[in-house]
């Protein structure tokens, strides 16, 4: 019982304290607009893309890095819906084993998470080039 009264109130917090992250995350969120490029570079981890679509449109959101990049992979997307929910997420479909999403999105504001999966922090990786670019179109239905 005292074991109870102790968990609850500190699962509650926990609950809290990740809506509010992910909140926090969302208003740093770098705004995206059709037709103009990102350019990006990220060593690990991963960055938030914002856009609004006013009206229900064909998106397509892709990475693009440089052919001679020496990584095994390329950048991961994840589309995410003003929720919080995965709509669609991407490792390879793009060139160069990046992500492409390609999709019909209702009107809203949408995020999207682009992740580097391989860090690279040893002296034998210093010359890597982890540079990409972000492309999005959004051509209303």
């Amino acid at each position: 019982m005292r074991m109870t009264r102790i968990l609850l109130p500190l699962l509650l917090m926990l609950l809290l304290a990740g809506c509010q992250a992910t909140a926090t995350q969302q208003q740093r969120a770098t705004e995206l607009r059709p037709g103009q490029l990102y350019y990006g570079q990220m060593s690990g981890g991963s960055q938030l893309f914002t856009f609004t679509l006013a009206h229900p449109s064909n998106v397509l959101l892709e990475a693009s890095t440089p052919p001679s990049r020496g990584l095994p992979a390329g950048f991961n997307g994840r589309l995410i819906d003003a929720n919080g929910q995965t709509v669609i997420e991407d490792n390879e479909s793009g060139e160069n084993r990046n992500f492409r999403i390609e999709t019909t999105l209702a009107a809203g504001t949408w995020y999207l998470e682009v992740r580097q999966p391989f860090s690279c922090r040893s002296t034998r990786c210093e010359s890597a080039d982890m540079s990409y670019t972000l492309n999005y179109r959004a051509l209303r239905n």
